[in-house]
């Protein structure tokens, strides 16, 4: 038994976001660790896809472990539902059969996408999280409710940003941190035991470099290596804080498993995933993003200049110079970057204190420069 964790398996666990980039990875470490006898995987979609959507994706939870794990794929099993429709879209019989067995809900759905119109990204990540609170509070054996939240609802704070929830929001960068902070208000004050993990930004699996969902950072990966991206918005000493999968979710697991941690406390515990004192800055990425690349030749011949953090006005510059150029791909290239990277302008140190309480030490993580290169081979492989 690992200090600080119960081995008694919770009941059943309805798992939202399993097809998103943790998904798989956080399934297979609720398998792992026997988290619950039954999970129940909420799956968004026309019913009579759904068994060979699930199949597929547990197939990529079943890559994931090792053999005298298998069994326990027996405990999963899929739910049609969507977070966006009332009662969550599911069958009267499925509700009440759910709602019977359920305690704990682990809610890790979200449009991650920065460039979806707002009005989508406020219905699914903050309309959808009040929907499934109030699903949540009809399971009488609910014992625990987990928001998956993320890192970036600290806004345009700067400095050591605690495992706290101010009651006033910063000014936001991006309209997805708002939403993502509006969603954390909406489940703190909820009567329910609420715990609100936020992940910092996962680059992929640190065994393979794989990953499940590209998102923002693959898309910026992928430009670098085609040399649409010169430049970049921000400062060169921020952190860029990375973390690989497997940190993301071990950490999630052990929120689900540990004895104490805080749940339905009067204060509902937050915690930080994060490389916190241990990112490297912008500057540290991208010169080895720039190595890794170099080293292959056909890359090197192109003799692409090294990516610069630059301020907002130069950068705004470039875009309006590739505009005027005809260059539609790389303006298009930069106006997705100028997206999420603005968030560099305001470099900030995320503490881990509650999160190391609850793992018990220093968080699991792995060498950033192993991780990224993997990943990097993984979205951008060498040409032959």
């Amino acid at each position: 038994m690992i200090s600080g964790v119960s081995n008694t398996m919770h009941r059943q666990i309805l798992l939202t976001g399993a097809t998103g980039a943790l998904g798989p990875a956080l399934a297979a470490e609720l398998v792992r660790t026997q988290a619950a006898a039954h999970i129940a995987v909420l799956l968004r979609g026309p019913r009579g896809e759904l068994p060979a959507r699930f199949a597929v994706w547990r197939d990529a939870v079943r890559s994931l472990l090792a053999p005298d794990h298998y069994p326990g794929l027996d405990g999963l099993y899929p739910v049609s539902g969507d977070i966006c429709q009332d009662n969550l879209g599911l069958d009267s019989g499925v509700a009440a059969a759910l709602e019977r067995a359920t305690d704990v809900v682990i809610h890790a759905a979200a449009d991650t996408n920065f460039s979806a119109p707002p009005a989508r990204q406020w219905a699914v990540n903050v309309d959808g999280t009040r929907r499934m609170l109030d699903w949540a509070a009809q399971c009488r054996p609910l014992r625990r409710f987990l928001l998956v939240s993320s890192v970036f609802v600290a806004g345009s704070r700067t400095g050591p940003i605690a495992e706290t929830a101010p009651p006033q929001p910063p000014d936001f960068v991006m309209h997805y941190q708002r939403t993502k902070w509006e969603a954390e208000q909406v489940a703190l004050a909820s009567a329910l035991p609420v715990g609100v993990a936020r992940v910092s930004l996962v680059l992929g699996a640190h065994a393979t470099g794989g990953v499940h969902r590209s998102g923002a950072v693959h898309s910026l990966l992928k430009w670098l290596s085609r040399g649409l991206v010169p430049m970049m918005p921000g400062r060169p000493e921020a952190r860029g804080d990375v973390i690989a999968t497997e940190t993301a979710a071990q950490c999630l697991a052990r929120a689900v498993l540990t004895e104490d941690g805080g749940w339905g406390s009067t204060r509902p515990p937050i915690w930080q995933i994060a490389a916190a004192d241990g990112a490297p800055t912008m500057t540290e990425l991208l010169d080895f993003v720039y190595e890794q690349l170099a080293a292959r030749p056909a890359w090197r011949r192109q003799r692409f200049p090294r990516p610069q953090m630059v301020d907002p006005e130069t950068f705004a510059h470039y875009i309006a110079a590739a505009d005027a150029g005809g260059r539609r791909v790389a303006a298009q290239a930069l106006r997705s970057v100028n997206r999420f990277l603005p968030d560099l302008y305001y470099p900030k140190t995320y503490q881990t204190t509650r999160a190391e309480a609850l793992w018990g030490g220093p968080l699991p993580h792995y060498d950033w420069r192993q991780t990224l290169g993997r990943v990097l081979h993984f979205c951008c492989p060498q040409e032959t």
